[in-house]
């Protein structure tokens, strides 16, 4: 894994989605270097998760595609290491909770109810959470 970025994601993911991107691809292509995710990868995994998984309107892209990439700087690689487990929920719930403070809501439908033209912040506040939490979390 490359020294995680942590300037210009926002800028950076806001310019892939208003490229055409949806929000979990730009997140997801934004992040994929420094995490080690090939941008082949990054687009089928965040194809997949736009529109609130698969265009159901369920869990917001912006939101999935965060927890992701917080899984791929956190998570643990065996099951027997309970301590990185803890921590990587522990680190999703910190986003969560920032996330939820700002829109109060995680779900894609009740996001666009409230403002049709919400994405775009979406992506930047997401980005914006996940700056934050990577450079508390591993002392950059």
């Amino acid at each position: 894994m490359n020294k995680l970025k942590l300037t210009g994601n926002q800028t950076q993911a806001s310019e892939f989605f208003l490229n055409g991107h949806r929000c979990s691809e730009a997140i997801l292509k934004s992040y994929g270097p420094s995490v080690g995710l090939p941008e082949s990868l990054a687009m089928k995994i965040g194809c997949a998760l736009g529109g609130g998984l698969g265009s159901t309107r369920n869990l917001c892209g912006a939101v999935s595609s965060a927890i992701i990439v917080l899984g791929l700087i956190f998570g643990r690689e065996s099951e027997s290491d309970q301590l990185s487990k803890d921590k990587t929920n522990q680190i999703i719930s910190q986003f969560v909770e920032k996330f939820l403070s700002t829109f109060q809501s995680l779900n894609c439908n009740d996001l666009l109810n409230l403002d049709e033209d919400i994405c775009p912040r979406l992506v930047q506040e997401a980005t914006k959470i996940l700056d934050e939490i990577i450079a508390k979390e591993k002392k950059f």
